[in-house]
């Protein structure tokens, strides 16, 4: 199972950004066969990203992106006490409430995590969580 951070989406559907073309070709590549697992929180923010980005541009990106096949995870109340927890643990870590939400949704099924932000993916790696970047890979 595969979780892809939001950032990671947005330079996918946004060939405006720098990192589009290497997300482009790496993404398919690493996700491969593997189940999407898909946080609501991920599906809002990417949401919010392109909309604000691409204006009325953003219609066939945004349904492209909800329409894929993916277990969706939401923000449950369980979710975000763990959340809460491991964000106090980690508090010099430089990570948020929406990345500490994520960890605990990829420890959970034992996702591998796909992003590009360095604190989120050394907080992962500290937790025994496997780690891709797509703009480097």
């Amino acid at each position: 199972m595969i979780l892809v951070d939001a950032n990671v989406w947005a330079y996918f559907f946004d060939a405006g950004t720098k990192e589009h073309a290497r997300v482009k070709d790496a993404l398919p590549r690493l996700l491969g066969d593997d189940e999407l697992l898909m946080p609501t929180v991920v599906q809002m923010e990417v949401v919010h990203y392109l909309v604000k980005r691409l204006g009325a541009k953003a219609a066939d990106a945004v349904d492209t992106f909800l329409a894929q096949a993916a277990s969706v995870e939401p923000l449950t109340g369980g979710i975000t006490a763990e959340a809460s927890r491991l964000l106090l643990a980690q508090h010099a870590t430089g990570i948020g409430g929406r990345d500490a939400a994520l960890l605990v949704m990829a420890k959970r099924h034992e996702a591998t995590l796909l992003t590009n932000d360095k604190d989120l993916a050394k907080v992962a790696k500290s937790m025994g969580l496997k780690v891709a970047n797509p703009t480097s890979a």
